[in-house]
Protein backbone atom coordinates (compact mmCIF):
# COMPACT_ATOMS: atom_id res chain seq x y z
CA UNK A 1 0.00 0.00 0.00
CA UNK A 2 2.84 2.41 0.81
CA UNK A 3 4.57 1.55 -2.48
CA UNK A 4 1.39 2.11 -4.51
CA UNK A 5 0.68 5.41 -2.75
CA UNK A 6 4.28 6.50 -3.38
CA UNK A 7 4.07 5.67 -7.12
CA UNK A 8 0.72 7.45 -7.53
CA UNK A 9 1.99 10.57 -5.78
CA UNK A 10 5.23 10.42 -7.81
CA UNK A 11 3.28 10.42 -11.08
CA UNK A 12 1.57 13.59 -9.90
CA UNK A 13 4.90 15.11 -8.90
CA UNK A 14 6.56 14.34 -12.25
CA UNK A 15 3.88 16.36 -14.05
CA UNK A 16 5.36 19.41 -12.33
CA UNK A 17 8.94 18.77 -13.54
CA UNK A 18 10.36 21.30 -16.01
CA UNK A 19 14.14 21.52 -16.43
CA UNK A 20 14.88 17.92 -15.38
CA UNK A 21 12.08 15.38 -15.61
CA UNK A 22 13.33 13.55 -12.49
CA UNK A 23 13.33 16.72 -10.38
CA UNK A 24 10.35 18.83 -9.35
CA UNK A 25 9.80 21.63 -6.86
CA UNK A 26 6.77 19.84 -5.42
CA UNK A 27 7.30 16.18 -4.44
CA UNK A 28 4.34 14.74 -2.43
CA UNK A 29 5.81 11.18 -2.10
CA UNK A 30 8.28 12.38 0.55
CA UNK A 31 5.41 13.42 2.82
CA UNK A 32 3.72 10.05 2.27
CA UNK A 33 6.95 8.20 3.11
CA UNK A 34 7.62 10.14 6.33
CA UNK A 35 4.00 9.84 7.48
CA UNK A 36 4.02 6.07 6.85
CA UNK A 37 7.20 5.65 8.89
CA UNK A 38 5.82 7.71 11.78
CA UNK A 39 2.47 5.91 11.75
CA UNK A 40 3.60 2.29 11.26
CA UNK A 41 7.29 2.25 12.10
CA UNK A 42 10.50 1.61 10.16
CA UNK A 43 9.20 -1.80 9.01
CA UNK A 44 7.52 -0.05 6.03
CA UNK A 45 10.80 1.17 4.51
CA UNK A 46 10.82 -1.60 1.83
CA UNK A 47 7.55 -0.23 0.49
CA UNK A 48 9.10 3.21 0.25
CA UNK A 49 12.14 1.86 -1.58
CA UNK A 50 10.02 -0.18 -4.02
CA UNK A 51 7.80 2.82 -4.72
CA UNK A 52 10.76 5.15 -5.23
CA UNK A 53 12.56 2.63 -7.48
CA UNK A 54 9.49 2.00 -9.63
CA UNK A 55 8.84 5.72 -9.98
CA UNK A 56 12.40 6.50 -11.13
CA UNK A 57 12.83 3.40 -13.29
CA UNK A 58 10.22 4.68 -15.74
CA UNK A 59 11.86 8.08 -16.25
CA UNK A 60 14.48 6.77 -18.70
CA UNK A 61 17.46 6.70 -16.35
CA UNK A 62 19.67 3.62 -15.88
CA UNK A 63 18.44 0.94 -13.49
CA UNK A 64 21.40 1.36 -11.16
CA UNK A 65 20.70 5.12 -11.00
CA UNK A 66 17.04 4.50 -10.20
CA UNK A 67 18.08 2.08 -7.43
CA UNK A 68 20.59 4.54 -5.99
CA UNK A 69 18.08 7.39 -6.07
CA UNK A 70 15.46 5.12 -4.42
CA UNK A 71 17.96 4.38 -1.66
CA UNK A 72 18.45 8.10 -0.98
CA UNK A 73 14.72 8.76 -1.16
CA UNK A 74 14.23 6.03 1.46
CA UNK A 75 17.08 7.06 3.77
CA UNK A 76 15.86 10.67 3.97
CA UNK A 77 12.41 9.96 5.51
CA UNK A 78 13.91 7.16 7.65
CA UNK A 79 16.44 9.65 9.03
CA UNK A 80 13.63 12.17 9.58
CA UNK A 81 11.47 9.65 11.48
CA UNK A 82 14.42 8.55 13.64
CA UNK A 83 15.24 12.16 14.53
CA UNK A 84 11.61 12.98 15.30
CA UNK A 85 11.16 9.95 17.57
CA UNK A 86 14.45 10.78 19.27
CA UNK A 87 12.99 14.13 20.33
CA UNK A 88 9.61 12.75 21.46
CA UNK A 89 7.54 13.72 18.43
CA UNK A 90 3.78 13.08 18.62
CA UNK A 91 1.85 12.37 15.41
CA UNK A 92 -1.20 14.42 16.42
CA UNK A 93 0.79 17.69 15.99
CA UNK A 94 -1.09 19.08 18.97
CA UNK A 95 2.02 20.65 20.47
CA UNK A 96 3.94 23.60 19.06
CA UNK A 97 7.21 21.71 19.57
CA UNK A 98 5.93 18.87 17.34
CA UNK A 99 5.23 21.27 14.46
CA UNK A 100 8.67 22.84 14.83
CA UNK A 101 10.32 19.41 15.05
CA UNK A 102 8.56 18.33 11.85
CA UNK A 103 9.65 21.50 10.06
CA UNK A 104 13.28 21.44 11.24
CA UNK A 105 14.20 17.74 11.41
CA UNK A 106 11.55 16.02 9.31
CA UNK A 107 11.67 18.56 6.49
CA UNK A 108 14.68 20.89 6.39
CA UNK A 109 17.40 18.62 7.81
CA UNK A 110 16.38 15.13 6.67
CA UNK A 111 15.66 16.11 3.08
CA UNK A 112 19.27 17.17 2.52
CA UNK A 113 20.00 13.43 2.30
CA UNK A 114 17.69 12.78 -0.66
CA UNK A 115 18.59 16.04 -2.42
CA UNK A 116 22.36 15.47 -2.15
CA UNK A 117 22.14 11.82 -3.17
CA UNK A 118 19.70 12.46 -6.02
CA UNK A 119 21.61 15.33 -7.61
CA UNK A 120 24.88 13.39 -7.32
CA UNK A 121 23.37 10.27 -8.95
CA UNK A 122 21.97 12.28 -11.85
CA UNK A 123 25.34 13.91 -12.37
CA UNK A 124 27.15 10.56 -12.21
CA UNK A 125 24.75 9.16 -14.81
CA UNK A 126 25.43 12.26 -16.96
CA UNK A 127 21.75 13.13 -16.95
CA UNK A 128 22.70 16.58 -15.71
CA UNK A 129 26.08 18.34 -15.94
CA UNK A 130 28.05 18.74 -12.72
CA UNK A 131 27.85 22.52 -13.02
CA UNK A 132 24.05 22.20 -12.63
CA UNK A 133 24.43 20.26 -9.36
CA UNK A 134 23.62 23.26 -7.12
CA UNK A 135 20.49 24.33 -8.98
CA UNK A 136 19.17 20.74 -9.21
CA UNK A 137 19.98 20.16 -5.54
CA UNK A 138 18.08 23.29 -4.60
CA UNK A 139 14.96 22.31 -6.56
CA UNK A 140 15.15 18.71 -5.28
CA UNK A 141 15.53 19.80 -1.66
CA UNK A 142 12.73 22.37 -2.01
CA UNK A 143 10.36 19.79 -3.48
CA UNK A 144 11.09 17.16 -0.83
CA UNK A 145 10.85 19.65 2.05
CA UNK A 146 7.58 21.02 0.70
CA UNK A 147 6.24 17.49 0.31
CA UNK A 148 6.82 16.91 4.02
CA UNK A 149 5.19 20.17 5.14
CA UNK A 150 2.34 19.83 2.67
CA UNK A 151 1.39 16.12 2.84
CA UNK A 152 2.72 14.64 6.10
CA UNK A 153 0.57 16.79 8.46
CA UNK A 154 -2.53 15.92 6.44
CA UNK A 155 -1.91 12.17 6.76
CA UNK A 156 -0.66 12.25 10.36
CA UNK A 157 -3.63 14.21 11.68
CA UNK A 158 -6.24 12.11 9.86
CA UNK A 159 -4.71 8.76 10.82
CA UNK A 160 -4.25 9.72 14.50
CA UNK A 161 -7.24 9.21 16.78
CA UNK A 162 -8.47 12.29 18.62
CA UNK A 163 -8.71 12.31 22.38
CA UNK A 164 -11.72 13.92 24.13
CA UNK A 165 -9.65 16.89 25.26
CA UNK A 166 -8.88 17.74 21.61
CA UNK A 167 -12.48 18.34 20.52
CA UNK A 168 -12.92 21.54 18.53
CA UNK A 169 -15.02 24.51 19.55
CA UNK A 170 -16.42 25.07 16.06
CA UNK A 171 -19.35 23.03 14.78
CA UNK A 172 -20.42 21.73 11.39
CA UNK A 173 -22.26 24.93 10.29
CA UNK A 174 -19.24 27.06 11.08
CA UNK A 175 -16.91 24.62 9.33
CA UNK A 176 -19.12 24.60 6.25
CA UNK A 177 -19.19 28.40 6.12
CA UNK A 178 -15.43 28.53 6.57
CA UNK A 179 -14.81 25.98 3.79
CA UNK A 180 -17.02 27.83 1.31
CA UNK A 181 -15.42 31.20 2.06
CA UNK A 182 -11.88 29.77 1.96
CA UNK A 183 -12.39 28.04 -1.38
CA UNK A 184 -14.05 31.09 -2.88
CA UNK A 185 -11.26 33.40 -1.77
CA UNK A 186 -8.61 30.92 -2.94
CA UNK A 187 -10.27 30.82 -6.35
CA UNK A 188 -10.17 34.62 -6.60
CA UNK A 189 -6.59 34.78 -5.27
CA UNK A 190 -5.03 32.20 -7.59
CA UNK A 191 -7.22 32.22 -10.66
CA UNK A 192 -7.28 35.97 -11.16
CA UNK A 193 -4.78 38.78 -11.38
CA UNK A 194 -5.87 40.33 -8.10
CA UNK A 195 -2.96 40.44 -5.56
CA UNK A 196 -4.94 38.75 -2.77
CA UNK A 197 -2.75 35.78 -1.82
CA UNK A 198 -2.16 37.08 1.72
CA UNK A 199 -5.91 37.37 2.33
CA UNK A 200 -5.87 33.58 2.80
CA UNK A 201 -4.07 33.90 6.14
CA UNK A 202 -7.05 35.10 8.26
CA UNK A 203 -9.06 32.05 7.19
CA UNK A 204 -6.23 29.63 8.00
CA UNK A 205 -5.91 31.35 11.39
CA UNK A 206 -9.69 31.05 11.85
CA UNK A 207 -9.44 27.32 11.14
CA UNK A 208 -6.53 26.91 13.55
CA UNK A 209 -8.27 28.75 16.38
CA UNK A 210 -11.66 27.09 16.09
CA UNK A 211 -10.96 23.57 14.82
CA UNK A 212 -8.49 20.71 15.16
CA UNK A 213 -5.18 20.15 13.41
CA UNK A 214 -6.78 17.81 10.86
CA UNK A 215 -9.11 20.59 9.66
CA UNK A 216 -6.19 23.03 9.60
CA UNK A 217 -3.97 20.63 7.63
CA UNK A 218 -6.84 19.95 5.22
CA UNK A 219 -7.40 23.66 4.66
CA UNK A 220 -3.69 24.18 3.99
CA UNK A 221 -3.64 21.25 1.55
CA UNK A 222 -6.74 22.51 -0.28
CA UNK A 223 -5.33 26.01 -0.67
CA UNK A 224 -1.93 24.64 -1.71
CA UNK A 225 -3.40 22.26 -4.27
CA UNK A 226 -5.38 25.03 -5.94
CA UNK A 227 -2.33 27.31 -5.90
CA UNK A 228 -0.15 24.63 -7.54
CA UNK A 229 -2.72 23.99 -10.28
CA UNK A 230 -3.01 27.71 -10.99
CA UNK A 231 0.76 28.16 -11.10
CA UNK A 232 1.12 25.22 -13.54
CA UNK A 233 -1.32 26.95 -15.90
CA UNK A 234 0.30 30.36 -15.69
CA UNK A 235 -2.35 31.83 -13.41
CA UNK A 236 -2.20 33.51 -10.04
CA UNK A 237 0.53 35.67 -8.49
CA UNK A 238 3.47 33.55 -9.73
CA UNK A 239 3.56 33.98 -13.50
CA UNK A 240 7.14 35.03 -14.30
CA UNK A 241 10.04 32.66 -15.00
CA UNK A 242 10.21 28.94 -15.66
CA UNK A 243 7.82 26.48 -14.04
CA UNK A 244 10.54 25.39 -11.61
CA UNK A 245 11.18 29.01 -10.65
CA UNK A 246 7.49 29.73 -10.19
CA UNK A 247 6.97 26.60 -8.08
CA UNK A 248 9.94 27.48 -5.85
CA UNK A 249 8.35 30.89 -5.22
CA UNK A 250 5.06 29.16 -4.49
CA UNK A 251 6.84 26.74 -2.12
CA UNK A 252 8.22 29.65 -0.12
CA UNK A 253 4.73 31.10 0.32
CA UNK A 254 3.16 27.72 1.07
CA UNK A 255 5.77 26.78 3.68
CA UNK A 256 5.11 29.98 5.63
CA UNK A 257 1.35 29.42 5.35
CA UNK A 258 1.66 25.79 6.52
CA UNK A 259 3.94 26.53 9.48
CA UNK A 260 1.83 29.51 10.58
CA UNK A 261 -1.41 27.55 10.47
CA UNK A 262 0.01 24.42 12.13
CA UNK A 263 1.77 26.37 14.88
CA UNK A 264 -1.40 28.29 15.69
CA UNK A 265 -3.42 25.08 15.59
CA UNK A 266 -0.95 23.42 17.95
CA UNK A 267 -1.07 26.39 20.33
CA UNK A 268 -4.87 26.17 20.31
CA UNK A 269 -4.72 22.42 20.96
CA UNK A 270 -2.32 22.99 23.87
CA UNK A 271 -4.82 25.48 25.29
CA UNK A 272 -7.62 22.91 24.98
CA UNK A 273 -5.47 20.30 26.70
CA UNK A 274 -4.61 22.72 29.49
CA UNK A 275 -8.28 23.59 29.99
CA UNK A 276 -9.23 19.90 30.01
CA UNK A 277 -6.54 19.10 32.57
CA UNK A 278 -7.56 22.10 34.66
CA UNK A 279 -11.21 21.00 34.63
CA UNK A 280 -10.17 17.49 35.64
CA UNK A 281 -8.02 18.90 38.44
CA UNK A 282 -10.86 21.13 39.62
CA UNK A 283 -13.24 18.17 39.71
CA UNK A 284 -10.75 16.15 41.73
CA UNK A 285 -10.10 19.13 44.00
CA UNK A 286 -13.82 19.65 44.54
CA UNK A 287 -14.30 15.98 45.35
CA UNK A 288 -11.40 16.10 47.82
CA UNK A 289 -12.65 19.37 49.31
CA UNK A 290 -16.16 17.99 49.75
CA UNK A 291 -14.77 14.92 51.49
CA UNK A 292 -12.51 16.98 53.72
CA UNK A 293 -15.22 19.51 54.53
CA UNK A 294 -17.60 16.70 55.44
CA UNK A 295 -15.03 15.37 57.87
CA UNK A 296 -14.95 18.79 59.57
CA UNK A 297 -18.74 19.04 59.91
CA UNK A 298 -21.14 16.95 62.03
CA UNK A 299 -22.50 13.82 60.44
CA UNK A 300 -25.73 14.00 62.46
CA UNK A 301 -27.78 16.75 63.98
CA UNK A 302 -29.81 16.04 67.15
CA UNK A 303 -33.57 16.07 66.93
CA UNK A 304 -36.13 15.96 69.69
CA UNK A 305 -39.80 15.41 69.63
CA UNK A 306 -41.04 18.92 68.95
CA UNK A 307 -37.79 20.23 67.42
CA UNK A 308 -35.88 19.78 64.19
CA UNK A 309 -32.57 21.12 62.85
CA UNK A 310 -31.32 21.82 59.36
CA UNK A 311 -27.94 23.14 58.22
CA UNK A 312 -26.29 24.32 55.03
CA UNK A 313 -22.63 25.00 54.24
CA UNK A 314 -21.53 26.80 51.05
CA UNK A 315 -17.83 27.49 50.37
CA UNK A 316 -16.90 30.79 48.73
CA UNK A 317 -16.94 30.70 44.91
CA UNK A 318 -13.52 32.32 44.61
CA UNK A 319 -11.82 29.95 47.04
CA UNK A 320 -10.67 26.33 46.88
CA UNK A 321 -14.16 24.95 47.65
CA UNK A 322 -13.34 24.66 51.35
CA UNK A 323 -13.46 27.39 53.95
CA UNK A 324 -13.09 28.41 57.56
CA UNK A 325 -16.75 28.52 58.64
CA UNK A 326 -18.16 25.77 60.81
CA UNK A 327 -21.30 24.69 62.63
CA UNK A 328 -22.05 21.99 65.18
CA UNK A 329 -25.01 20.64 67.15
CA UNK A 330 -24.84 18.01 69.85
CA UNK A 331 -26.62 16.55 72.88
CA UNK A 332 -25.17 17.37 76.29
CA UNK A 333 -25.07 14.87 79.17
CA UNK A 334 -27.67 16.80 81.19
CA UNK A 335 -30.25 16.57 78.38
CA UNK A 336 -29.72 20.03 76.92
CA UNK A 337 -28.77 20.62 73.28
CA UNK A 338 -25.65 22.56 72.37
CA UNK A 339 -24.92 24.52 69.21
CA UNK A 340 -21.83 26.27 67.91
CA UNK A 341 -21.15 28.28 64.79
CA UNK A 342 -18.22 30.44 63.77
CA UNK A 343 -15.97 31.94 61.16
CA UNK A 344 -12.18 31.71 61.12
CA UNK A 345 -10.22 34.53 59.53
CA UNK A 346 -9.16 33.54 55.99
CA UNK A 347 -10.16 30.79 53.57
CA UNK A 348 -8.84 27.53 52.22
CA UNK A 349 -7.37 24.48 53.88
CA UNK A 350 -5.59 26.29 56.76
CA UNK A 351 -8.78 28.06 57.75
CA UNK A 352 -10.76 24.80 57.55
CA UNK A 353 -8.27 23.03 59.82
CA UNK A 354 -8.42 25.93 62.32
CA UNK A 355 -12.24 25.83 62.23
CA UNK A 356 -12.19 22.09 62.96
CA UNK A 357 -9.91 22.68 65.96
CA UNK A 358 -12.13 25.39 67.41
CA UNK A 359 -15.27 23.34 66.81
CA UNK A 360 -13.69 20.39 68.62
CA UNK A 361 -12.55 22.61 71.48
CA UNK A 362 -16.04 24.07 71.94
CA UNK A 363 -17.51 20.58 71.91
CA UNK A 364 -15.08 19.42 74.60
CA UNK A 365 -15.59 22.52 76.78
CA UNK A 366 -19.38 22.26 76.50
CA UNK A 367 -19.25 18.75 77.96
CA UNK A 368 -17.41 20.12 80.98
CA UNK A 369 -20.51 22.19 81.79
CA UNK A 370 -21.17 25.88 82.21
CA UNK A 371 -23.06 28.60 80.42
CA UNK A 372 -22.24 29.65 76.84
CA UNK A 373 -20.17 32.65 77.95
CA UNK A 374 -18.04 30.47 80.21
CA UNK A 375 -17.52 27.93 77.43
CA UNK A 376 -16.31 30.59 74.98
CA UNK A 377 -13.99 32.14 77.56
CA UNK A 378 -12.33 28.78 78.17
CA UNK A 379 -12.05 28.23 74.42
CA UNK A 380 -10.43 31.65 74.04
CA UNK A 381 -7.80 30.81 76.64
CA UNK A 382 -7.05 27.55 74.83
CA UNK A 383 -6.66 29.36 71.50
CA UNK A 384 -4.32 31.96 72.93
CA UNK A 385 -2.12 29.33 74.58
CA UNK A 386 -1.97 26.78 71.75
CA UNK A 387 -2.94 28.33 68.40
CA UNK A 388 -2.40 31.57 66.57
CA UNK A 389 -5.93 31.83 65.21
CA UNK A 390 -8.63 34.52 65.29
CA UNK A 391 -12.29 33.68 64.81
CA UNK A 392 -15.79 34.82 65.56
CA UNK A 393 -17.95 32.26 67.35
CA UNK A 394 -21.34 31.77 68.93
CA UNK A 395 -22.39 29.08 71.41
CA UNK A 396 -26.06 28.42 72.23
CA UNK A 397 -27.78 25.91 74.51
CA UNK A 398 -31.46 24.93 74.44
CA UNK A 399 -32.83 23.57 77.70
CA UNK A 400 -34.44 20.16 78.13
CA UNK A 401 -38.03 21.27 77.64
CA UNK A 402 -37.12 23.43 74.57
CA UNK A 403 -38.67 26.50 76.18
CA UNK A 404 -35.57 28.71 76.44
CA UNK A 405 -32.32 29.27 74.61
CA UNK A 406 -29.19 30.77 76.16
CA UNK A 407 -26.34 31.98 74.00
CA UNK A 408 -23.14 34.05 73.93
CA UNK A 409 -21.30 35.49 70.96
CA UNK A 410 -17.65 36.39 70.46
CA UNK A 411 -17.88 38.95 67.68
CA UNK A 412 -20.27 36.73 65.75
CA UNK A 413 -23.60 37.78 64.17
CA UNK A 414 -26.43 37.22 66.67
CA UNK A 415 -29.17 34.62 66.25
CA UNK A 416 -32.38 35.62 64.50
CA UNK A 417 -35.62 34.44 66.10
CA UNK A 418 -39.24 34.52 64.97
CA UNK A 419 -42.50 33.01 66.20
CA UNK A 420 -46.11 32.87 64.96
CA UNK A 421 -47.00 35.90 67.10
CA UNK A 422 -44.01 38.14 66.20
CA UNK A 423 -41.86 38.81 63.16
CA UNK A 424 -38.20 37.89 62.95
CA UNK A 425 -35.68 39.98 64.85
CA UNK A 426 -32.02 39.79 65.81
CA UNK A 427 -31.33 38.95 69.44
CA UNK A 428 -29.00 41.12 71.57
CA UNK A 429 -25.32 40.35 71.23
CA UNK A 430 -21.85 41.61 72.05
CA UNK A 431 -18.27 40.53 72.63
CA UNK A 432 -15.05 40.53 70.62
CA UNK A 433 -13.59 37.68 68.49
CA UNK A 434 -11.67 34.78 69.94
CA UNK A 435 -7.90 34.49 69.84
CA UNK A 436 -6.96 38.18 69.42
CA UNK A 437 -5.04 38.36 72.70
CA UNK A 438 -7.54 40.44 74.70
CA UNK A 439 -9.94 39.38 77.50
CA UNK A 440 -13.30 38.77 75.87
CA UNK A 441 -15.54 39.17 79.00
CA UNK A 442 -18.68 37.73 77.42
CA UNK A 443 -22.27 37.74 78.67
CA UNK A 444 -24.82 34.94 78.38
CA UNK A 445 -28.18 36.05 76.96
CA UNK A 446 -31.47 34.16 77.30
CA UNK A 447 -34.58 34.14 75.09
CA UNK A 448 -37.89 32.29 75.20
CA UNK A 449 -38.71 29.70 72.56
CA UNK A 450 -42.43 29.78 72.00
CA UNK A 451 -44.21 26.93 70.19
CA UNK A 452 -43.58 27.36 66.45
CA UNK A 453 -40.47 29.48 67.03
CA UNK A 454 -37.65 29.48 64.47
CA UNK A 455 -34.04 30.32 65.34
CA UNK A 456 -31.41 31.00 62.70
CA UNK A 457 -27.67 30.87 63.36
CA UNK A 458 -25.54 32.06 60.44
CA UNK A 459 -22.18 33.44 59.36
CA UNK A 460 -21.70 36.85 57.77
CA UNK A 461 -21.38 35.42 54.24
CA UNK A 462 -25.18 35.37 54.22
CA UNK A 463 -25.85 39.00 55.11
CA UNK A 464 -22.86 40.41 53.19
CA UNK A 465 -23.99 38.87 49.91
CA UNK A 466 -23.00 41.21 47.06
CA UNK A 467 -21.98 43.79 49.71
CA UNK A 468 -25.61 44.80 50.12
CA UNK A 469 -26.04 44.18 53.84
CA UNK A 470 -29.32 46.05 54.20
CA UNK A 471 -31.09 44.17 51.42
CA UNK A 472 -29.68 40.81 52.54
CA UNK A 473 -30.70 41.33 56.17
CA UNK A 474 -34.21 42.30 55.10
CA UNK A 475 -34.47 39.15 52.95
CA UNK A 476 -33.23 36.99 55.83
CA UNK A 477 -35.77 38.43 58.28
CA UNK A 478 -38.60 37.95 55.79
CA UNK A 479 -37.62 34.32 55.12
CA UNK A 480 -37.38 33.45 58.85
CA UNK A 481 -40.76 35.12 59.45
CA UNK A 482 -42.34 33.03 56.69
CA UNK A 483 -40.98 29.84 58.25
CA UNK A 484 -42.41 30.82 61.66
CA UNK A 485 -45.78 31.57 60.05
CA UNK A 486 -46.12 28.03 58.79
CA UNK A 487 -44.37 27.93 55.40
CA UNK A 488 -43.53 24.28 54.87
CA UNK A 489 -40.25 23.48 53.09
CA UNK A 490 -38.07 20.38 52.99
CA UNK A 491 -34.84 22.24 53.82
CA UNK A 492 -35.38 25.44 55.81
CA UNK A 493 -31.68 26.42 55.62
CA UNK A 494 -31.67 26.18 51.83
CA UNK A 495 -34.96 28.10 51.72
CA UNK A 496 -33.42 31.03 53.61
CA UNK A 497 -30.22 30.95 51.55
CA UNK A 498 -32.11 30.98 48.24
CA UNK A 499 -34.35 33.79 49.49
CA UNK A 500 -31.22 35.92 49.83
CA UNK A 501 -28.92 34.68 47.05
CA UNK A 502 -31.16 32.98 44.54
CA UNK A 503 -29.09 30.54 42.46
CA UNK A 504 -25.83 32.47 42.83
CA UNK A 505 -22.90 31.36 44.95
CA UNK A 506 -21.68 33.67 47.73
CA UNK A 507 -18.39 35.56 47.60
CA UNK A 508 -17.65 34.44 51.16
CA UNK A 509 -18.10 31.15 53.02
CA UNK A 510 -21.66 30.87 54.29
CA UNK A 511 -23.21 28.68 56.99
CA UNK A 512 -26.86 28.51 58.06
CA UNK A 513 -28.15 26.46 61.00
CA UNK A 514 -31.93 26.52 61.52
CA UNK A 515 -33.72 25.27 64.65
CA UNK A 516 -37.51 24.95 64.50
CA UNK A 517 -39.75 24.24 67.46
CA UNK A 518 -43.02 22.53 66.74
CA UNK A 519 -46.20 24.52 67.28
CA UNK A 520 -47.82 21.45 68.90
CA UNK A 521 -47.54 21.08 72.67
CA UNK A 522 -45.04 18.52 73.91
CA UNK A 523 -46.35 15.38 75.64
CA UNK A 524 -45.91 15.24 79.38
CA UNK A 525 -43.34 12.95 81.00
CA UNK A 526 -39.61 12.45 80.66
CA UNK A 527 -38.13 12.75 77.20
CA UNK A 528 -35.04 11.12 75.82
CA UNK A 529 -32.72 12.55 73.24
CA UNK A 530 -32.78 10.59 70.02
CA UNK A 531 -30.22 11.69 67.45
CA UNK A 532 -31.32 10.98 63.93
CA UNK A 533 -29.64 11.51 60.57
CA UNK A 534 -29.28 15.21 59.83
CA UNK A 535 -30.92 16.96 56.93
CA UNK A 536 -27.80 19.09 56.67
CA UNK A 537 -26.21 19.57 53.29
CA UNK A 538 -23.22 21.38 51.91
Amino acid sequence: MVALAYVAAAELGFTLAFTTKQVTAVWPPTGIALAALLLWGNRVWPGIWVGAFASNAFTGEPIWTAAAIATGNTLAPVAGSVLLRRFGFENSLNRVRDVLLLAVFGSLAAMTVSATNGAAQLACARIIPWNAFASVWWIWWTGDSMGVLFVAPLLLTWFTTDRPRERAEGGVPELTLLAVMLLALSWVSFLSRLPLRFSIYPFIIWTALRFRQRETATAIAAVGGLAIWATMHGLGPWQSGSLDSRLVQLDSWMSILAITGLVMGAATAEGRTARHELQTLLKETKRSADTLQSAFLPERLPERLGMQCDALYIAAEREALIGGDWYDAFDLPDGRIGFSIGDVTGHGLDAAVAAARIRGTIFAEAFKGGEPAEILERVDRTLQSRYDTAATALVAIIDRDLSTISYAGAGHPPPIIAAPNFIARSLPYGGIPLGIGMPIALQTHTALLEPGAVVLFYTDGLTEFKRNVERAERAVLQAVTRLANGTIVDHPAAFIQQSVMGSERPSDDTVLLVVQRSSRPLPSGPEKSQPVPSSASH
